[in-house]
């Protein structure tokens, strides 16, 4: 019986910290800036097509930077870091915010979006603002980062 118990706590709770721990790894940024993008399925006749997806710029959003204590979930009683506000191609660039565990919330149509993120300068991640955004996507607030390649053809000469 206790052997039941302890694979089962093992596998009830021992995944979650490493999933946790991915979580904060992948929401760590090197600025405080992106885009803020509302994500929606292409429709034809009302049928997402395929695996494409509108990417529209939230403008005139209002953003806030809250304090995060890594044990707590986000609610107002949090203390606020850094106010921003999107423009029309949705950037935004909370400035003078020190390295630190933060929760990026903004609201549209009345509800409020959060994510945990993680602000890092020393990272070496070579995070860029225009290579950062903020995607709301059914419902939900999550970093996408994007990187941008250059390609380089070999000239053939005869």
């Amino acid at each position: 019986m206790s052997v039941y118990l302890v694979l089962m706590s093992l596998l009830l709770f021992g995944p979650q910290s490493d999933k946790k721990a991915d979580l904060e790894r992948q929401n760590t940024v090197e600025v405080t800036c992106g885009k803020l993008i509302q994500v929606e399925p292409v429709l034809f006749n009302g049928v997402p097509v395929g695996n494409q997806f509108e990417r529209t710029p939230i403008k005139r959003a209002k953003l806030r930077l809250y304090y995060r204590d890594k044990r707590t979930h986000w609610c107002k009683k949090q203390s606020l870091a850094a106010e921003a506000v999107t423009g029309k191609d949705g950037s935004f660039d909370f400035e003078s915010v020190a390295p630190g565990s933060y929760w990026l919330v903004g609201r549209r149509d009345g509800a409020h979006y959060s994510l945990a993120i993680n602000y890092d300068p020393n990272v070496g991640s070579g995070d860029k603002c225009s290579e950062i955004s903020y995607e709301l996507r059914n419902g939900e607030l999550a970093l996408a980062k994007m990187r941008a390649y250059t390609f380089y053809e070999n000239a053939k000469t005869n």
